[in-house]
């Protein structure tokens, strides 16, 4: 008779392992030129197939005796996935958004996790005689076990919360950058990202909850628990995980805009000064230019582009707005735009053209941010807008 390697529930882990092979290897051959942040993505992919097949040869029935017999090495190796996971998802979310993502003395922090599997797999090697048992797998077997992987969850959980505070900062930095923030949207990543987070949590809460009711309730109340039921969710929630991670991180790019940090963090130090940088024949150059040279009607605008036109410094450009106006970029250049908005709609010439033609026209890209900022200036809607002013009598100034 045929020995039976897997179960229904390996199932779920195979196809995980399978889809997230295809797609290492689809994102580091065939994407790689699209964008930079596909080898990362490919390389987080990898850490995922190696993390299902490590729970398929720890717990996989059948397969686990194959994999002890057969290939002994892979409960140390496969284990080394679960450390670099954490760090593939931050640095994939760096360059995700991120032009030239430079690495300093402070990301050696990466390497951390590494370093822990280097002592922990030297440690065990050392301690464990060599018999027929792998030594790794007597280490995973031990009472001590649950401690080391209470440190691996916490690293794993802290790069994912890493992760997700390196997207709220850019998202709070760059409307002081960009002039159109819907091909900036990434709330995808920021979702992709709390899954992560929310899956390692529970392989967390697994372990913590074993360790608490031993030592609390005893051994004997332990053993009724169905930890093999809470890991069988984590199995299913994986599969949900890099289903998701498939329909969004493997989407179009040509279209999401991305900046480089420094950038970033000049306009940021400016928005803090509370010194002028600025000169007033600065302030009226930019005045004259936005007039004449209509720089908003360029849908994808950002203040790199701008300083440049008026040849003012990023930083100094980035302080002038917010000083004299009051404003972020992404509120200065937007003002213009509701302003060529507005005369488009009031203009007889443009009746036939639609709304959403002249937001186009006035360097908008998006129907849903013009109909949103219009409404919150003007107090109603574009269409309305347009009635009133086609229909009334051409007098005063215009609103």
């Amino acid at each position: 008779m045929k020995n039976i390697l897997f179960n229904g529930y390996d199932i779920v882990l195979f196809i995980v392992i399978y889809v997230c092979l295809f797609f290492s290897l689809f994102t580091l051959t065939l994407r790689r030129d699209a964008n930079p942040a596909h080898p990362w993505l490919s390389g987080f992919f990898l850490t995922q197939a190696m993390g299902a097949a490590y729970i398929l040869a720890l717990y996989g029935d059948a397969f686990h005796a194959w994999a002890v017999t057969h290939t002994p090495a892979i409960f140390a190796l496969f284990e080394l996935s679960l450390w670099l996971e954490g760090a593939a998802l931050l640095v994939y979310t760096r360059v995700s958004l991120y032009h030239d993502v430079g690495f300093t003395r402070r990301d050696l922090v990466l390497l951390a996790p590494v370093l822990i599997y280097i002592i922990t797999v030297s440690s065990v090697t050392l301690y464990y005689p060599p018999d027929q048992s792998p030594a790794f797998l007597r280490f995973l077997q031990s009472d001590y076990v649950q401690y080391y992987e209470h440190l691996r969850n916490t690293v794993r959980v802290g790069f994912g919360i890493w992760a997700y505070l390196v997207v709220q900062r850019y998202q709070r930095q760059i409307p002081e950058a960009y002039s159109n923030l819907d091909l900036l949207s990434y709330r995808w990543l920021k979702l992709l990202i709390a899954g992560f987070i929310v899956l390692r949590l529970w392989s967390a809460f697994n372990v913590l909850l074993f360790t608490l009711i031993n030592a609390i309730l005893g051994e004997r109340i332990s053993l009724q628990i169905d930890y093999d039921m809470l890991g069988i969710i984590a199995n299913y929630g994986h599969l949900l995980l890099i289903s998701t991670l498939l329909y969004f991180g493997l989407a179009d790019s040509q279209n999401v805009m991305r900046i480089t940090k420094e950038t970033l963090e000049v306009v940021g130090k400016a928005t803090t000064e509370t010194r002028p940088a600025y000169s007033d024949e600065q302030t009226e150059r930019v005045r004259k230019h936005m007039i004449t040279a209509r720089p908003y009607l360029d849908s994808q605008l950002k203040i790199d582009d701008l300083a440049q036109q008026v040849s003012i410094p990023p930083k100094t450009l980035s302080s002038l707005i917010n000083q004299q106006f009051q404003m972020n970029f992404f509120e200065y250049i937007n003002s213009f735009r509701l302003l060529e908005a507005k005369r488009l709609l009031r203009d007889p010439q443009y009746q036939a053209q639609s709304i959403v033609d002249l937001a186009f026209r006035a360097g908008y890209n998006s129907k849903t941010t013009f109909y949103r900022l219009f409404k919150i200036e003007a107090g109603t809607s574009p269409s309305i807008y347009r009635k009133q002013h086609l229909l009334a009598p051409q007098s005063g100034r215009p609103s």
